[in-house]
């Protein structure tokens, strides 16, 4: 884009945290020049009939294209002393731009206004020698027990009870009616249903425990429900009916003993070196939460150093992203609408004070970055690509491909650089607590450490 010499007149208001208002006024000069400019490139490119192209006359494509032109100068005057604006007054905005108060005419100078969010200011001095305490990497014996606990969990299989009653744990298999005035209008045979669960299909039964806990198979328990709004049938949404099930059969969750039989399921010659990979899996878990802990430690402390606000409509626009892509997946994994819809004031809390916490970590980061001058090159691109083509067991290209096609390239550049400045930060710092055994540099793809220690881990399924 040419460059209009900056000779013309700005106001910068400050309107809000983080927010500024530029009124410009733009010489009448600058207008007519513009103007001049669009309708000698019009008139090069024009074929109008009855002359050659280029040919026709200033007055006559004045006549026929006068709207289109102005309106292109119009864009143009906006689009280019806007971006002198902020160059000007060194400002960094943040998202679009808003345009109000446009007085265009071609024969008078150009007014108008322009408000946008820019990033905030902060100054960060002490961010070297950061004292931090590094909690133990250790395996407890009780973290042990745990985890061999749960590894007998993911074996549980459902035992048929011969005689005995409905616990809360159990699930039942029955068959299910829905009645509304008398009248059938669902009904299903052979449903497996989860005791504690509080749905039956698509409706809900808050009381489905109590209905159900004490009864035997051959019982059959009825109870008010309301059909709900997302009925399948919609003459008889919001309705009030009678739910009836019949139990046909009560399954028990047994879970096997963990003996030498149980590791020999799972490939293992015997309890013990099933014990042994448990270890070693909770060992590298616990190696990696001791990295993420001090990782955050670095987080709490820049943000203790720096106080700052944020743009508004800057958090909400990204709470807003973030919850729908939170939802979307919630939506992937089975999880009811309404249910989502239900919980989506809390998940819209949850997802703003995270928000905030993450944009202030990045602007603090970036900070760092650029004090520091920590790049991200090229070869670190490439080391990146070839590690996730290692991890998803296909090819650098592929994923390169992949990347490209979704715009993440930039992306993938700006974690590599806030990695550097995490790996800077903790090299620096003054960390007090027990020596990790095997050193491991930190990595910065999620910021939602919870502080706790890992109380789970992947099934072992195959001999190490």
């Amino acid at each position: 884009m040419e460059k209009v010499a900056p000779n013309f007149n700005v106001t910068v208001e400050e309107i809000g945290p983080c927010k500024k208002r530029l009124k410009v006024e733009v010489p009448r000069e600058n207008v007519e020049e513009e103007l001049k400019k669009r309708l000698e490139e019009l008139k090069g490119s024009l074929a109008l009939p009855g002359f050659r192209k280029g040919k026709a006359p200033k007055g006559l494509i004045e006549r026929q294209f006068s709207k289109q032109v102005q309106e292109d100068v119009r864009n143009s005057l906006l689009s280019n002393f806007y971006q002198q604006a902020i160059e000007q007054n060194k400002l960094e905005p943040i998202g679009e731009p808003e345009f109000d108060n446009i007085d265009f005419d071609t024969s008078k100078p150009l007014n108008f206004q322009v408000t946008f969010e820019v990033k905030p200011h902060f100054e960060l001095e002490d961010y070297k020698g950061l004292q931090l305490k590094r909690k133990s990497g250790e395996v407890t014996p009780e973290e042990l027990q745990s985890a061999l606990g749960r590894v007998g969990l993911s074996r549980m299989q459902l035992v048929s009870v011969e005689g005995g009653e409905v616990l809360a744990q159990d699930q039942v298999l029955c068959d299910y009616r829905v009645e509304v005035e008398g009248k059938t209008v669902s009904h299903e045979e052979e449903v497996a249903l989860w005791v504690s669960g509080q749905r039956v299909g698509t409706l809900p039964v808050p009381d489905l425990t109590k209905l159900l806990v004490g009864a035997k198979a051959g019982e059959t328990k009825e109870v008010k429900v309301n059909l709900g709004s997302k009925f399948q049938v919609a003459e008889y949404r919001n309705k009030e009916g009678t739910l009836r099930l019949s139990i046909k059969e009560i399954k028990r969750p047994t879970v096997p003993e963990l003996n030498d039989a149980l590791a020999k399921q799972m490939n293992f010659p015997d309890l013990e070196k099933l014990k042994e990979a448990v270890q070693r899996q909770l060992e590298v878990e616990k190696k990696r939460w001791v990295e993420q802990d001090l990782q955050n430690q670095v987080f709490a402390k820049l943000l203790e150093m720096a106080k700052f606000d944020l743009p508004k409509d800057w958090i909400q626009r990204q709470t807003v992203e973030r919850l729908y892509r939170y939802q979307l997946e919630l939506l992937q994994k089975g999880v009811p609408l309404e249910d989502i819809e239900k919980e989506g004031g809390k998940l819209k809390d949850a997802s703003e004070g995270s928000v905030i916490s993450d944009l202030k970590i990045s602007l603090l980061l970036g900070y760092i970055a650029d004090k520091e001058k920590i790049y991200a090159t090229e070869n670190d691109l490439e080391i990146r690509i070839n590690e996730m083509a290692r991890s998803y067991g296909t090819t650098a290209v592929k994923i390169r491909r992949h990347l490209e096609k979704q715009g993440a390239p930039s992306a993938l550049r700006h974690q590599i650089r806030e990695d550097k400045v995490i790996k800077l930060l903790l090299k620096e710092a003054n960390i007090t607590g027990e020596e990790p055994k095997v050193a491991s540099a930190p990595s910065l793809h999620s910021r939602a450490g919870s502080g706790e220690p890992p109380t789970k881990e992947k099934e072992v399924v195959k001999k190490e």
